[in-house]
């Protein structure tokens, strides 16, 4: 198995708010479903490496995600409206085609997904609650906020807020959750006068050293 799939990271752009679209209360199991979808999809197995095109069945998803076939059907649906899959359904004898959105030429770049921890850990993380979501939108924020030469990423507390659209109590939650599954290390935290930084580091081979940044990746709406 490649160590790792590419991945759309335009939604980590200023002004874009994907993430945030996707909402908790009675709408978090459905949102929920289309995070597991879109990262099943990137960790699934590509013809063309390079590309963003991926062909699965139903079937394949309901094993990548562990999600029921409803789920799938609901997580795929909503993922669409969100902007971050575009779909043609299959048939008996074709798998459906996916792609993973780029948005427009240069509208934005793309990251590294581990796929081994995403396959194996992801549907361990727990299938009922906002906590969850807001690990999902985190996992995805972080994957497109490292750097490509470091496997740790250091990211301002309010560029994790503003891109989740998730509260500080919920942040720690959802970190708590990604931590205990085994898809980051919690290294350590920076607190200054107008400022609070954390330090993750990325579980996986993603072929980057693991060191510090020097300063934390400004984000699209970090001040």
């Amino acid at each position: 198995m490649r160590p790792w799939s590419k991945l759309p990271s335009w939604w980590f752009k200023p002004g874009d708010e994907a993430l945030v679209s996707l909402q908790g209360g009675q709408f978090a199991g459905t949102s929920q479903a289309a995070l597991r979808v879109y990262l099943g999809l990137a960790a699934a197995e590509r013809k063309d490496a390079a590309s963003f095109e991926v062909e699965a069945s139903l079937s394949d998803l309901e094993e990548l995600t562990q999600l029921s076939r409803v789920m799938v059907l609901r997580g795929i649906h909503r993922g669409v409206e969100a902007g971050l899959l575009a779909y043609a359904p299959g048939n008996r004898k074709a798998a459906s085609n996916f792609t993973l959105v780029r948005a427009d030429e240069g509208a934005g770049g793309w990251a590294k997904l581990p796929r081994r921890q995403v396959i194996e850990r992801i549907p361990k993380l727990p299938h009922r609650g906002v906590s969850a979501l807001v690990a999902l939108k985190l996992y995805l924020i972080l994957l497109a906020g490292r750097h490509n030469n470091n496997a740790v990423v250091a990211l301002q507390h309010k560029t994790l807020r503003d891109k989740s659209g998730a509260q500080a109590n919920q942040i720690r939650a959802g970190i708590s959750l990604l931590a205990a599954a085994g898809l980051i290390h919690v290294v350590t935290e920076d607190i200054g006068a107008d400022y609070q930084v954390q330090r993750y580091q990325i579980v996986g081979q993603l072929e980057a050293p693991r060191r510090w940044n020097e300063t934390p990746k400004p984000g699209p709406l970090t001040v």
